[in-house]
């Protein structure tokens, strides 16, 4: 749609747009009360404070001194500040799922894989919930949770799965698999999927499985396997590095093993630090259906973070319920340079559009003045066959005496004269009209005809049409004073004597 000239400035554009996606997304990571699972919640329980009650948030903070960080709720039209209390959860409690590819694909890495799951045992915090889910045309549950990941159970139903199954069905056992975990009572849970990405579903998408991730939020690590030389492999792996980093998590190839092995181990034992916030006087928020809202946290010592927030409530058996929600705000610089993209976008699509209409415009008197010499050549014809002039030889002059009736003039100033009633131009020697430093231009390109008071443009090389505005000519067409003719490289104006 866009012409070459405006095609150049999208990829910047693009890139801004790409860029601010990434930068616009909160620092901070807040949920609900009301949005835990009862197992979350049941893990929350024993941390909070006597006759504390469960209005507030699950905040969750990467600061090793969040425990001692000022945290509160302010709101923006008054100034008027809630403080908090942020009760932190040391370390946190993790769900563990272990997913292996067992289809028929596989095969040809298979020691490999098991090889590379066995060693993952160790990483794992020992007494944290861990299953193992073998896959192929649907999820098959081997151990669905054991408390330690060092148990001889364990390693040996690993080194018992076989690569046995057909079709993978990735996507589905991605479901399946977060369907499970979000029964695991934990704050966290991570993924580590071991397959070669041959995606066969047929009744779910990527898009499904990453969305599925986000409820509860699971950060999943894969370990791509296949042959590196082949072209179909970088698609396949494509899909496993996106569900990866859709989630939080990382994607490995598997031959760089000790590589993965060294950075999952890293990111399997990071504690997260986690809170629970309680507002104090609750009863006299300003809360409405929705009501902006900052909240904010202070650590000692460190740099200030704000997040604005929705904050909503209702009266549930005189007991106050605050739920609380993202709000979406980007900095005035951000916001600047996205009304200015978008606007620099408007205006190449306008600009677009524009063009495009001159075209058409052009392109339709091109056939209008097709049309009429059509008309003109039927009417000729008619004539012809009542009348019988005297045949003009074809060099026969228009106006005598070698006085040319006008002329074709190149960009340079030269002046091509038209003198007789069928002038031929081409490269060739041969022709009236010469062009032979151009050779875009055929050898017999065109003739130019006069026949009662017209004058005929007609290609003779239709393969190499001439164009009028940028619209190639169909056969004749009807010269008329000012015409740009596009042969070749050339241009040529037409103009009568005067």
């Amino acid at each position: 749609m866009f012409s070459l000239k405006f095609r150049w400035m999208l990829v910047p554009l693009m890139w801004l747009l790409v860029w601010h996606g990434a930068t616009a997304a909160p620092a901070l990571s807040v949920t609900p009360l009301g949005e835990l699972v009862a197992a979350e919640a049941a893990l929350v329980a024993p941390h909070l404070t006597a006759g504390v009650t469960v209005n507030g948030w699950l905040w969750r903070y990467p600061l090793p001194n969040a425990g001692e960080s000022e945290v509160g709720l302010l709101y923006p039209p008054t100034g008027a500040n809630w403080p908090a209390r942020l009760h932190r959860f040391d370390p946190t409690p993790t769900c563990y799922a272990l997913m292996i590819d067992n289809s028929q694909s596989m095969r040809p890495y298979w020691p490999t894989a098991i090889e590379l799951l066995q060693q993952l045992l160790p990483l794992l915090p020992s007494g944290a919930p861990i299953a193992l889910y073998p896959f192929a045309e649907a999820l098959t549950p081997a151990v669905d949770f054991t408390t330690t990941a060092d148990a001889p159970p364990l390693a040996e139903t690993i080194a018992a799965i076989t690569a046995n199954g057909l079709d993978t069905q990735l996507y589905l056992a991605l479901i399946h698999a977060q369907q499970r975990l979000a029964d695991c009572p934990a704050l966290r849970r991570q993924i580590i999927l071991l397959s070669d990405g041959d995606a066969e579903d047929r009744a779910r998408t990527l898009e499904q499985a990453i969305s599925e991730l986000q409820h509860p939020p699971t950060t999943l690590h894969t370990i791509g396997f296949g042959q590196a030389n082949r072209s179909g492999t970088a698609l396949k792996m494509e899909i496993l590095r996106t569900l990866a980093a859709a989630s939080g998590g990382s994607y490995h190839f598997y031959q760089n093993s000790s590589e993965a092995i060294a950075a999952l181990s890293q990111a399997l034992q990071q504690p997260l630090a986690s809170g629970f916030i309680v507002a104090e006087a609750l009863d006299q928020l300003p809360y409405q259906a929705t009501t902006p809202m900052t909240l904010y946290l202070q650590p000692s010592g460190g740099e200030r973070q704000e997040e604005r927030v929705i904050v909503t409530g209702s009266d549930q058996i005189a007991n106050l319920k605050v739920s609380l929600r993202h709000y979406w705000q980007q900095p005035f610089w951000q916001r600047s340079l996205s009304v200015a993209a978008v606007g620099l976008l408007l205006l190449l699509v306008i600009l677009s559009l524009l063009r495009r209409r001159r075209r058409q415009q052009a392109a339709a008197q091109i056939a209008a003045r097709q049309a009429e010499n059509q008309q003109l050549q039927q009417a000729v014809a008619k004539l012809e066959q009542h009348l019988t002039p005297a045949v003009a030889t074809a060099r026969e002059t228009v106006l005598g005496e070698g006085q040319p009736y006008g002329w074709l003039i190149n960009t340079t100033g030269h002046r091509y004269p038209l003198i007789y009633q069928s002038t031929t131009l081409g490269r060739a020697a041969s022709n009236d009209i010469v062009i032979e430093h151009d050779l875009t231009i055929s050898s017999e390109h065109a003739i130019i005809d006069y026949k009662r008071g017209q004058f005929i443009w007609s290609d003779r090389a239709p393969l190499n049409p001439t164009r009028i505005a940028g619209v190639a000519i169909a056969g004749s067409i009807a010269l008329h004073e000012g015409d740009r003719l596009e042969c070749g490289q050339t241009l040529l104006t037409f103009e009568l004597e005067k």
